[in-house]
């Protein structure tokens, strides 16, 4: 695939989410060595996704489209601007669960994704934004290995991350199965930023 590695540098894959997984070095580095080249169109992005799956790509920017047009009328701003900066999130959900199911030949790659936290379990288990006693449980759970922030502050965040995926998972009418929300989780705890408006998963 092109993928070129140095020799300085190991991968390694977890399903931790802290120190689990990424690039490591067991070797001395200079500056300016390049630990690892991946060519773009290795990279889990919606420029290479759209031309193999079309029609996917088709309804999505529909759906996409329908969004940005009533949303902006029907939701507060803030709401508004908050979802459009995470419908990749969908977006990148839908096509995972399509090479997945299409017996892509990323699909293998997709199914060594992996997540093992609280907050993962619980869209595992496809836990209401509205259970508030479940969010609270968790919130309790990830406040041990967190104590200097603030309990209030992880409550917040987990309601507004499942309830972002309610909406997501609305807008773009995705599949509602535990496996999906395992891939939704898994796939946004893995994405990076890779340019304006961009962003993907990097192999």
């Amino acid at each position: 695939y092109g993928i070129k590695l140095h020799d300085g540098v190991r991968l390694e894959t977890t399903p931790k989410s802290v120190a689990g997984r990424g690039v490591f070095a067991n070797a001395p580095l200079s500056e300016g060595d390049v630990a690892v080249a991946i060519p773009e169109h290795c990279v889990f992005i919606e420029k290479n996704l759209s031309p193999m799956f079309p029609k996917l790509s088709a309804k999505l920017k529909r759906r996409r489209k329908r969004f940005l047009w009533f949303g902006r009328i029907l939701r507060s701003k803030d709401d508004y601007d908050e979802l459009v900066d995470n419908l990749w999130q969908a977006e990148l959900t839908a096509f995972a669960s399509a090479s997945k199911d299409a017996d892509h030949p990323w699909g293998e790659w997709i199914g060594q994704w992996k997540r093992d936290d609280a907050t993962h379990d619980m869209f595992k288990r496809k836990i209401s934004w509205k259970n508030d006693q479940e969010i609270k449980n968790t919130a309790t759970e990830l406040n041990r290995f967190l104590p200097r922030v603030s309990f209030n502050y992880v409550e917040a965040a987990l309601k507004m991350r499942l309830k972002r995926y309610h909406d997501l998972k609305t807008i773009y009418k995705l599949d509602d199965s535990s496996s999906t929300a395992d891939t939704y989780s898994t796939l946004c705890s893995r994405s990076v930023q890779l340019g304006k408006n961009i962003v993907g998963i990097i192999p």
